[in-house]
């Protein structure tokens, strides 16, 4: 039996509506198994060909039901995912949305056909006019059509085949075969837009010598072999880009999350003090910071700023200079009407890189403890009298508020040039926090606030986009229900409301801000040495629609050998380094943007769900969760997530419409994850 998938453009005519297919007759070549002027059937004639779609897990997530009782064709080559997609207005560069999608079969010729290996696909596209066709592959990399198909008797038609001006981003995109044939490129093993050492270490490597249906199998003849790399991923490596994807907006649908080309984007990451600029005279190695980050799979850094040039008495050393600054010095002064290139430079050079392997900045503008904290940071700040060739001054308690318009200007000079920087090079993959942890008054709260209407505006204005703006803990005085009333776009709350996580403690986002949780905000609670903690922080966190991030010290502090990877703490650490990432992974593999913390139906009180999906936390004492499944039919797989070591493990399949009591095979500290499957 065949499930088609079948869908109408509803057109309105004469006031009455009328239904009218619309298809989409697209054709494309794959890299792996094109031979002369066709690709081969090796997977189907081999017998590996699944009867199901097989794009329902990461990084497609895909919830269709296409399927079929038997492979309908021996033309047919392999499964395909057809996606309709437009532009979004968020992006100077273009980032595309997903309109709808849809599993299909691709054929030896290169034409993409339904389920009978002959129906041209279909698709509903009311209230969409301008839009474009996205084909996906289990492991060669995506192609976008250069602009809107043209329609032809009722059917849209475009071949990517016939040159590299068919597909956004030309030779990026596709690789030339033969004189005027292209195809989409082999060897993206983990579908992650970029053939690179994940798609030979992590999934070449980890099946070779299998036969069958793998996704390593890059020539796609069922068997994954050394030809795979000698032959394909060899020669695309480098091909591609994991640049992330589009301007950060706060989701339409879930307002917990931000959203990237239409999908939910969970943001963890650990973040520490000179991550940007060098402290105590020690280059910070910053690539093997990003690519320590990138094992863990956390794809977020809060990006740390400090104002002065010296005075960190939170560090090992008072006397610890910090380089570079924004502002350019003469002599002993600065010149707080000139910007340093040096410091927008690294700026640059920081953000792109880590847009590169996909990870999002926060670019901190100011610092609490370069000024009201720290009196002999002060001693060295350049708004301080006497410091700065400009006769501009103010007192510690007043260099974050509107009190002298000559420091504000200066201020705003600085913000001006990275919001600058960010848009001409088209770094899609930053967010702006005002400063941190900047203490509490009036004033200085009516300035962050008017600072953050200032972002918004001057970018909306010069660039037509706005990043989003985030407003953090006001260390001294300050209180959540101020950053909930801000206009921030995200926030990152203190201890109010049980954002730590400690004992007892169950944090809900309701969705009127993106809620980025700190450990930097209740940093106490890293020296109680807490059992289980790190996992709490994590899993609390994520089932209460929650981003988690850490200030990880590595190992105390600035300016120490080896301080990656510890000593300090690194059990603790380790923990919630890795189950970051896991909760970052998990979150790509559910429908993130459909579910929403709903305590009430786990016994345990920490649940994520939609009606498809249920993640379901299990904290320190508890090995068994009673799951209210009553408003929910239709059969789920458990799966069951092992927080210490990062496994996982099935169990039986369990019925909607009933209670249901499971328990989890690694004790507590765990979590559960239910999926709809019929």
């Amino acid at each position: 039996m065949v499930k088609a998938i079948t869908t109408s453009l509803i057109l309105f005519i004469f006031g009455f509506l009328q239904a009218q297919t619309v298809q989409f007759d697209t054709k494309v070549f794959l890299e792996g198994p094109f031979f002369n002027d066709h690709m081969t059937t090796d997977l189907n004639q081999g017998g590996h060909l699944p009867l199901d779609q097989p794009f329902n897990i990461s990084p497609w997530n895909y919830a269709g039901d296409e399927s079929v009782s038997s492979i309908p064709s021996t033309d047919v080559v392999d499964w395909i995912l057809l996606e309709i997609v437009r532009q979004t207005a968020d992006s100077v560069t273009p980032v595309f949305e997903l309109f709808d999608r849809q599993a299909a079969f691709l054929l030896s010729n290169g034409n993409i056909r339904g389920l009978d290996g002959s129906e041209i696909p279909s698709f509903n596209l009311q209230n969409i006019s301008s839009f474009h066709i996205q084909v996906k592959h289990r492991n060669h990399l995506p192609v976008i059509s250069s602009e809107t198909p043209k329609q032809y008797n009722g059917i849209y038609e475009w071949d990517f085949t016939t040159g590299p001006d068919k597909a956004i981003g030309l030779t990026s995109s596709q690789k030339q075969l033969s004189q005027g044939v292209w195809s989409m490129i082999a060897a993206d093993g983990n579908a992650s837009s970029q053939v690179d050492n994940r798609d030979k270490n992590s999934i070449w490597l980890a099946e070779f010598g299998n036969t069958g249906y793998f996704r390593g199998d890059f020539d796609m003849n069922g068997q994954v072999d050394l030809t795979d790399i000698g032959a394909k991923w060899s020669l695309n490596a480098g091909q591609g880009s994991s640049r992330t994807r589009g301007i950060l907006k706060v989701c339409d649908q879930n307002g917990r999350y931000f959203c990237s080309g239409g999908e939910a984007v969970y943001l963890t990451g650990s973040h520490t003090w000179d991550n940007f600029q060098d402290i105590g005279g020690v280059e910070f190695d910053y690539d093997d910071y990003l690519d320590w980050m990138k094992s863990m799979n956390q794809n977020f850094i809060r990006l740390w700023a400090w104002e002065t040039p010296q005075g960190t008495d939170w560090a090992n050393n008072s006397n610890y200079t910090i380089n570079p600054l924004p502002y350019l010095k003469s002599g002993s002064q600065y010149d707080v009407s000139s910007l340093n290139p040096e410091y927008f430079e690294r700026l640059r050079q920081r953000v792109q890189a880590a847009e590169e392997r996909g990870i999002y900045v926060a670019i901190m503008f100011f610092e609490g403890f370069s000024a009201e904290h720290t009196p002999i940071a002060w001693n060295h700040h350049p708004f301080k009298s006497g410091n700065n060739l400009n006769g501009v001054s103010v007192a510690r308690y007043d260099v974050h508020t509107n009190i002298n318009p000559a420091v504000v200007e200066a201020q705003r000079l600085y913000v001006r040039e990275v919001i600058d920087i960010v848009n001409v090079h088209n770094l899609n993959n930053v967010l702006y926090e005002i400063g941190n942890e900047i203490p509490y008054t009036p004033e200085s709260d009516q300035w962050q606030n008017d600072m953050i209407d200032f972002i918004h505006n001057y970018e909306m204005e010069t660039y037509g986009v706005n990043r989003p703006v985030g407003k953090t803990y006001q260390n001294d005085g300050g209180n959540n229900t101020v950053l909930f009333n801000s206009p921030a776009d995200w926030i990152s709350p203190n201890t109010e409301g049980g954002y730590d996580c400690a004992p007892g403690d169950a944090p809900v986002a309701n969705g009127d801000k993106v809620i980025i949780s700190d450990t930097d905000h209740f940093y106490y609670i890293w020296y109680n040495n807490i059992d289980g903690w790190p996992v709490d922080f994590v899993w609390k966190s994520f089932t209460g629609g929650i981003n988690a991030i850490h200030m990880d010290n590595w190992g105390g502090g600035s300016n120490i050998a080896g301080r990656l990877h510890g000593p300090a703490n690194s059990d603790i650490f380790n923990l919630i380094r890795y189950n970051m990432g896991w909760a970052t992974e998990m979150a790509k593999k559910v429908d993130l943007v459909s579910m929403t913390p709903q305590p009430g139906l786990s016994s345990t009180g920490f649940c994520l769900a939609s009606d498809k999906e249920f993640i379901v936390y299990l904290p320190d004492g508890i090995q068994s969760v009673n799951v209210n499944l009553t408003g929910v039919s239709g059969q789920f797989a458990v799966e069951w997530f092992n927080t210490g070591y990062g496994t996982t493990t099935s169990g039986s399949n369990v019925s909607g419409g009933y209670y249901t009591n499971l328990t989890s095979p690694y004790g507590d500290y765990s979590v559960l994850y239910l999926k709809k499957i019929e």
